[in-house]
């Protein structure tokens, strides 16, 4: 059956998908290629939205992480970092390189960074965020 083909493909090898669906707003000051939804904070269309998706996923071969993400005809697949207590992917936009962080503090929270890196300009923080768990 099933498992007897699973055994002679890939033996007791496993990989799995996390789906990552978060778009806390559309207001964003990094304005890049990937991003079609993005509105200025001065924009009277800023809203909370959800409309994209993402997955994380591991390739057994090259044993490395990738993150997918699709957002109205855009996709982006990039390599994903995973440090201590938590993961990072960056792209390149036009002429800005863009570097989004997760850590879980101490606390049980997440802090979410963006960093917009364009020529040899310091970086310039689009998005500092923390997630809080409410039971």
């Amino acid at each position: 059956g099933a498992d007897e083909l699973r055994q002679a493909s890939v033996g007791d090898t496993v990989s799995y998908a996390v789906v990552r669906n978060i778009n806390y707003t559309n207001i964003c000051a990094a304005v890049c290629d990937f991003c079609a939804f993005y509105r200025k904070s001065t924009d009277a269309d800023g809203k909370v939205l959800f409309s994209a998706m993402a997955t994380v996923a591991y390739d057994d071969a090259s044993h490395t992480y990738r993150f997918r993400a699709y957002n109205e005809g855009h996709y982006l697949d990039t390599e994903l970092s995973v440090p201590a207590n938590g993961f990072s992917w960056s792209f390149t936009a036009g002429p800005a390189h863009i570097v989004n962080t997760m850590q879980l503090t101490g606390k049980g929270e997440w802090d979410e960074v963006t960093d917009v890196i364009v020529g040899s300009y310091p970086p310039h923080r689009s998005l500092d965020m923390q997630l809080q768990h409410r039971p």
